[in-house]
């Protein structure tokens, strides 16, 4: 029992130490529905967008921290040494040349004569 509990206080302490170091973050993904929520499962899977650029800016438009790099995932996270607790920021994403917006293939229906 002892070990239990042991084991629970340092998933929290582990918990508690990154959403304090992560003050705005996110995932740019390709989003071929246009609903703006990232679809995980089911016929039509948004793939996280690897290499994506994104800069923050406070309401002066100042940037703040330094640029980001999405990860393959398409994560990106900005400190809250960057962005200060509170601080209203716009976020602003920057498709690299190069990296052209890939098309969607759906498989059609197979059609059937009678």
């Amino acid at each position: 029992m002892k070990q239990a509990v042991q084991l629970v206080t340092v998933s929290l302490l582990c918990f508690s130490f990154f959403s304090l170091n992560a003050q705005v973050s996110g995932t740019a993904f390709r989003d071929y529905n246009f609903n703006g929520t990232q679809q995980t499962s089911g016929f039509l899977i948004e793939p996280g967008a690897y290499g994506i650029q994104v800069k923050a800016f406070n309401a002066n438009g100042v940037q703040l921290g330094t640029t980001k790099t999405t990860s393959a995932g398409g994560a990106y996270s900005f400190s809250a040494v960057e962005i200060p607790a509170g601080t209203p920021v716009r976020i602003e994403f920057i498709n690299p040349s190069g990296l052209l917006p890939k098309r969607v293939q759906v498989p059609m229906a197979p059609i059937f004569s009678l």
